[in-house]
């Protein structure tokens, strides 16, 4: 053991150790409360926190968008990619507002990723 290392376990290091964790934990506690304070004096002359409102005439457009992309038998992602949303904010969206979507074609069926081409076949006849 170096001599540093030795004198941490004697009182006086001990005692010296404490007292510079007690200063920091002090010094941690200012700085919050400073930051309580400058937060709640932003409330107060009218500053707003968080993440911005929508814009609802945007995002009823974008979905138009979507929906006739979803329409013509586009994928989610691809829709979704168009408008520059999320394929999960486009579903978020579709879910809240309604989904609205035509039905396709049967000749012109696009399944979403992960899906069998065959999840929706009509059953082959029984062989001879």
């Amino acid at each position: 053991m170096s001599h540093e290392t030795r004198e941490l376990y004697r009182t006086a290091g001990r005692l010296q150790l404490g007292l510079f964790a007690s200063l920091a934990e002090y010094e941690r506690e200012l700085i919050n409360e400073r930051v309580r304070a400058g937060i709640m004096a932003a409330k107060a002359r009218g500053v707003r926190f968080g993440q911005k409102p929508v814009n609802q005439d945007t995002v009823e457009a974008k979905l138009e968008v979507a929906r006739q992309l979803l329409s013509k038998g586009k994928t989610a992602e691809r829709a979704a990619e168009t408008v520059g949303w999320s394929r999960a904010t486009l579903y978020r969206y579709l879910k809240k507002y309604g989904a609205e979507v035509p039905e396709l074609d049967d000749r012109h069926v696009v399944l979403g990723r992960g899906r069998s081409q065959y999840a929706h076949s009509k059953p082959l006849p029984p062989r001879d």
